[in-house]
């Protein structure tokens, strides 16, 4: 069942701080991640956009989580003359349960409910999250090339028009 989390209690922060240190310090991002900085970061997604969760139901472990934010939360933003809408941060899901809906089911919660447009971006290398995208009604606007920790990576930016 997807929660909306509107405090950033201890807990709940802890726990989307471990889900984002495994989710990106794993091959292929490699990340070197700052604890402290992200659970900033969690905190403020929280304060200020829309975060969705969802639970292992036995464990009461997070497995997923997806945050819709205000655009000026995408550091890309002007480079792509985005100016208005949201940003989808930090779409993650627990890599014992990915293939198993938990990405389709955060993703269609959060459109479920989208009043305006919707920005995103992804490795393209990450295939299931681009046909994720590619498959709720994303339409591909650009692909850039970023580096980070002095690996080259691929992106490609996304944009979902709520209002079709």
């Amino acid at each position: 069942m997807i929660e909306r989390v509107s405090t950033p209690t201890d807990e709940i922060v802890e726990q989307l701080t471990e889900l984002y240190i495994a989710t990106f310090s794993a091959p292929p991002r490699n990340e070197e991640i700052d604890s402290a900085e992200i659970r900033l970061l969690m905190i403020k997604e929280i304060t200020e956009g829309d975060v969705h969760v969802i639970f292992d139901t036995s464990t009461q472990k997070l497995i997923g989580s997806l945050s819709i934010v205000p655009i000026a939360h995408f550091k890309d933003r002007a480079r792509f003359k985005l100016q208005t809408g949201l940003y989808i941060s930090n779409f993650m899901v627990d890599t014992e349960t990915r293939g198993k809906g938990i990405g389709k089911q955060l993703l269609h919660a959060a459109l479920s409910e989208a009043q305006q447009e919707i920005h995103t971006r992804c490795r393209v290398d990450a295939l299931a999250v681009n046909h994720l995208f590619s498959t709720h009604g994303f339409e591909l606007v650009a692909n850039y090339t970023t580096t980070m920790n002095g690996s080259v990576a691929e992106r490609n930016i996304y944009t979902y028009n709520a209002k079709r």
